[in-house]
């Protein structure tokens, strides 16, 4: 019919008569506010869902305020844990603030007519309270959430589909070196297991990850970390566009950027998001690249939900084609890392290697996938080569260098402790 209609001479033009759907906006009240959802395409993504309840992901974090009107509903107590204070995710808090503020970012809970709303309106956030309220983590805390992750994996049958890791320190390893230690060895375990993306903070020194900083000491862990093929490192963009001013970069060790926001006049260039709550106040803003990471982590969930609806669904939305459920195996995480490298949008090649992630790209790139049965790829490999010359190096000669006791990091701790990678800009209801 189409080709009989573009020969008939009184036809201008012809096309099939494709079906779109208006795009999701929640009614949250603060939602106005949220100019990270909006550079990211969060809109024109959520038309097929925007979550699911049955999709799990984890944070390694300051824990999270359980109670919270905004985010509990989002919350997976049971699984979770407070390795700090040794007891289970039901008595949990978050005396710092920085893991509800990420928590919020991948979840806040949509359409409720109240705060903000997260990249998923829905989804199963398992929480981990590995930092203390200080904000130093111990490796120890990070490594027994990482085994927590493998065991609830295989021994609880629960997929978890992406962990956020909005933590950062500086070692005088570098990244050959510290793949001998515990540190490093946990997170080669869970990335061994090809079930779980690591989501990893680029940092906040506005220095090269995969190169050594002399006046930092050492490089940048985990961002650093070669030899895991299941790990994004995220960097900072700010609301403009560009890059974060404190956010680290590499054009071959970050691979993508996000929102992470940066200081200005009037505070909204942070990223607003759920805090604990403490009188009337449950909002706050706060810019790093603490910020940027949850974002993809949320937008890891986010496929994996769209993925879900879409095969359950039967008939997709946009093309109106006959969806079957075996039309493609349940995506591997890394197709789903491909899909979110591919579907980047450019930005500076100096912030991150593939560019500022884009939700409603990689929605539609992902529907087109399952509605024509075609395979998505899987993700390129990593480039795993390292500096050991510090790009600052000549830039200023009076620099002084890493000490060699190898321990320590920016807090000076004798054994290895990160820091959380976000920092607070303006709270306000």
């Amino acid at each position: 019919l189409l080709a009989e209609l573009k020969n008939n001479p009184n036809v201008i033009s012809a096309q099939p008569n494709y079906i779109k759907k208006l795009a999701a906006v929640p009614n949250d009240t603060r939602y106005p506010e949220l100019w990270n959802m909006k550079a990211l395409g969060a809109e024109a993504a959520w038309d097929i869902t925007p979550g699911d309840r049955g999709i799990s992901v984890a944070v390694i974090d300051s824990g999270a305020d359980i109670t919270h009107p905004d985010l509990a509903a989002n919350l997976d107590l049971a699984n979770g844990y407070d390795f700090v204070n040794d007891v289970p995710g039901s008595q949990m808090s978050d005396g710092n603030g920085h893991g509800t503020h990420v928590a919020g970012i991948i979840g806040a809970v949509g359409n409720n007519s109240l705060g903000v709303v997260g990249v998923n309106w829905a989804v199963n956030i398992i929480p981990f309270k590995s930092a203390t309220d200080n904000g130093t983590v111990p490796d120890a805390f990070v490594i027994s959430a990482l085994n927590r992750i493998i065991e609830l994996q295989e021994g609880g049958g629960l997929r978890i589909y992406a962990v956020n890791l909005s933590i950062g320190g500086w070692e005088n390893f570098d990244p050959e070196q510290i793949k001998e230690s515990p540190y490093y060895l946990a997170y080669k375990a869970l990335d061994d297991t090809n079930k779980t993306l690591m989501i990893v903070a680029a940092g906040n020194e506005n220095k090269e990850v995969g190169a050594p900083s002399a006046t930092e000491g050492g490089y940048a862990y985990p961002a650093s970390f070669i030899g895991l093929k299941n790990m994004i490192v995220v960097g900072a963009m700010n609301k403009e566009g560009g890059k974060s001013s404190f956010s680290n970069y590499s054009s071959k060790h970050v691979h993508i950027s996000a929102p992470g926001g940066d200081s200005s006049a009037d505070g909204t260039g942070a990223i607003l998001s759920t805090v604990p709550v403490s009188g009337d106040v449950a909002y706050g803003r706060m810019a790093g690249t603490s910020q940027a990471a949850p974002h993809v982590t949320g937008a890891v969930a986010l496929i994996a939900a769209q993925e879900k609806a879409l095969k359950a669904g039967g008939v997709s939305s946009v093309q109106g084609k006959r969806v079957t459920a075996d039309a493609q195996q349940e995506l591997t995480v890394s197709q789903i890392k491909g899909l979110l490298l591919s579907s980047a949008a450019h930005d500076k090649p100096s912030l991150s290697k593939y560019g500022l992630l884009n939700l409603g790209n990689a929605k539609s790139t992902l529907e087109d996938a399952i509605t024509n049965a075609k395979i998505l790829p899987d993700a390129p490999a990593e480039d795993d080569s390292i500096s050991r010359k510090d790009p600052d190096a000549d830039k200023d000669t009076n620099k002084s260098g890493s000490s060699s006791d190898g321990g320590g990091c920016e807090i000076g701790l004798g054994f290895t402790a990160l820091a959380l990678m976000g920092f607070a800009i303006l709270r306000k209801k």
